[in-house]
């Protein structure tokens, strides 16, 4: 993983963990693959505000249509969506 990846990952882990994981059990069983969604540590409204994060810390523009679990149902999964929307330009810095 380059260095890049590896930034974005830990941003999006603090985040969730920061956010969204409260309970120490789950913080625990947190890994980077583990399903959002399907284990409770995001709902709808979970979904929108890491959106918005998402938004807001890498500049990028997310449409609805992206708005599905195969870009965000995981760390590893929101991290590799982040970095497809980034522009080449950034990617050579």
């Amino acid at each position: 993983m380059d260095n890049e990846m590896t930034t974005i990952l830990n941003t999006v882990r603090q985040f969730i963990l920061d956010t969204f994981v409260f309970d120490p059990d789950t913080r625990e069983r947190l890994t980077d693959d583990l399903q959002l969604i399907d284990e409770g540590i995001l709902d709808s409204f979970g979904v929108h505000e890491t959106l918005l994060f998402l938004e807001d810390q890498f500049q990028i523009d997310v449409k609805d249509e992206e708005i599905v679990s195969g870009n965000l149902g995981s760390i590893t999964a929101i991290t590799a969506f982040v970095r497809s929307k980034l522009p080449e330009s950034h990617l050579a810095v």
